[in-house]
């Protein structure tokens, strides 16, 4: 019988074992130096169920002021202050998440030189293989403020107030051609174009009007033959990706409002709006010598100029009136083709009538303030499969 009741209880011990065998996986083994009043951070991904296991050593045996271990947007997990070690400290993941690993040194002179240790046991063999690395994509909002005060005595009377609902960020195409510009030699034809053109006139609300639209900044690409055609291509796949990204994150990402990936001017967009540029040098190739221009209180002002195979740039200072384009061609045998392109951006403004109670026996206060909307880029971490 007791034979018997020894091979039972060997059969259940191996029942329970297999959960229980899994060993560690390392996620990182480093070693981390961390600046005086600096402050270092990781992020690696877990998987539900896993139990996170954290070394920690200060290699001159000096204190670290701060040590942090949290899902990313959410309270820390693990604090600990003032330490030079810390063993096998063992964490539940209680669902899939990125986790970040704050390291802070308050220290005023001297650095701190980290050996740092983080393992994972997955809750199951299944999750042995979890790629805990992570990305960082780049995230676009647009955002602006409404404040409104008012103060009113009794007896009350209806009233009528314009109220912001709504503010669209959008791409506006102002040219988008080939110019052929002859050579020196040519005999009847000159080797310098003109393009003129307007920026969108600015619309400002009054009583029956609820939109206002303004101008806030302008982009052009200058591209010479198929060379200039095969730098704007990789500039726009650069910033497609980014705008893609973004789009994927947010429904009311102003890359979908804009339609800058459908349009074409991904590239452009990113340039005008964020002043973040991803065109590359200008390869080689025909050159074109352009020269922009703008005339203010009847004074000719120079925005932009160069002599190259493609250029591009950004316009944030003057928004309105009429604009020229100068194009040359120093060739003395060969005529160009040259790609233009040039977009504003505008910001639209909706409102609509909102009704509203005061007090008449005393003059009503009101203090409305309207801030331009402003596109911030924000980097986020995500799971790299």
């Amino acid at each position: 019988m007791k034979f018997q009741l020894v091979i039972i209880a060997m059969l259940f011990a191996s029942l329970s074992t297999p959960a229980q065998t899994l060993t560690a996986v390392d996620v990182a083994d480093i070693t981390l130096r961390i600046a005086a009043k600096g402050e270092e951070t990781l992020h690696f991904g877990f998987a539900e169920g896993d139990v996170m296991v954290f070394n920690f050593k200060e290699m001159d045996g000096n204190e670290l002021k701060e040590i942090e271990i949290s899902a990313v947007s959410e309270s820390a997990a693990f604090k600990d202050y003032a330490t030079t070690l810390i063993v096998n400290k063992e964490l539940k993941v209680l669902k899939k998440g990125i986790y970040k690993f704050r390291f802070y040194n308050s220290a005023l002179l001297k650095g701190r030189v980290c050996a740092i240790k983080i393992q994972r046991i997955p809750k199951n063999r299944d999750l042995i293989d979890f790629n805990t690395g992570i990305k960082w994509v780049e995230k676009m909002d647009t955002t602006y403020e409404l404040k409104t005060e008012i103060t009113t005595n009794s007896p009350e009377k209806q009233m009528t107030r314009k109220r912001l609902t709504r503010v669209d960020t959008n791409i506006v195409s102002i040219i988008d051609r080939t110019e052929r510009v002859a050579s020196m030699s040519k005999l009847g034809s000159s080797n310098a174009q003109y393009i003129s053109f307007k920026l969108p006139q600015n619309q400002y609300m009054s009583d029956n009007n609820f939109q206002q639209m303004s101008v806030i900044s302008w982009a052009y690409s200058i591209a010479v033959g198929g060379t200039g055609q095969a730098w704007y291509k990789n500039a726009n796949d650069k910033a497609g990706g980014k705008i893609a990204a973004t789009v994927a994150k947010t429904a009311a990402g102003w890359a979908m409002k804009t339609g800058a990936i459908s349009t074409g001017y991904g590239a452009l967009a990113v340039l005008a709006i964020e002043g973040v540029s991803a065109f590359s040098n200008p390869p080689q190739g025909d050159n074109i010598i352009f020269t922009l221009q703008t005339n203010v209180n009847n004074a000719l002002i120079t925005l932009d100029s160069g002599n190259s195979v493609a250029a591009s740039g950004k316009i944030s200072q003057y928004l309105q009136g009429e604009f020229s384009l100068k194009l040359e061609n120093d060739n003395y045998v060969e005529g160009i083709n040259v790609d233009v392109k040039i977009i504003a951006v505008t910001v639209t403004q909706t409102y609509e009538n909102e009704n509203y109670m005061v007090k008449s026996d005393a003059p009503l206060k009101e203090k409305k303030v309207v801030k331009v909307p402003k596109i911030k880029v924000v980097k986020t971490a995500v799971f790299a499969d």
